[in-house]
C-alpha cells in the first residue's frame, strides 16, 4: 500500500487489487467509515468539471485517454444509483400525502 498527498491536503491510499482477469495497480480505496463523504466530495468536483466544460463531451475533449473512458461511466453510474436508491416520491417535499 502506498500513500500520497494531493493539492487539498487529502491523503490517498493506493493498493494493488486483484481483478478477475488481471492485476490492477493504483486503485484508490475509500475506507468504509468515510466512503460516502469522500465520494460525495469527489462527485462534487466531477459535477463542477462537467458544468465548467459544458458537459460530458467537453470533459472528454480535455481528458487523457485513461480518464476519458470513465467520464460517461461515472455519469451512467450516478444515473443508475439515482434510479435504484433515489427518492421515489413525486417531488413534493411538504410532507403531505396528497
Amino acid at each position: 500500500m502506498a500513500a500520497s498527498l494531493d493539492k487539498q491536503g487529502v491523503i490517498w491510499y493506493s493498493i494493488a487489487v486483484e481483478g478477475k482477469e488481471n492485476k490492477k495497480e493504483g486503485q484508490v480505496v475509500n475506507m468504509s467509515y468515510c466512503r460516502f463523504e469522500n465520494t460525495y466530495l469527489a462527485l462534487q468536483e466531477c459535477a463542477e468539471a462537467l458544468d465548467a466544460s459544458d458537459g460530458v463531451e467537453g470533459v472528454e475533449k480535455s481528458a487523457n485517454e485513461y480518464e476519458k473512458r470513465y467520464v460517461r461511466k461515472l455519469v451512467e453510474l450516478c444515473q443508475q444509483i439515482a434510479e435504484d436508491f433515489g427518492d421515489n416520491d413525486d417531488g413534493d417535499d411538504d410532507g403531505d400525502d396528497d
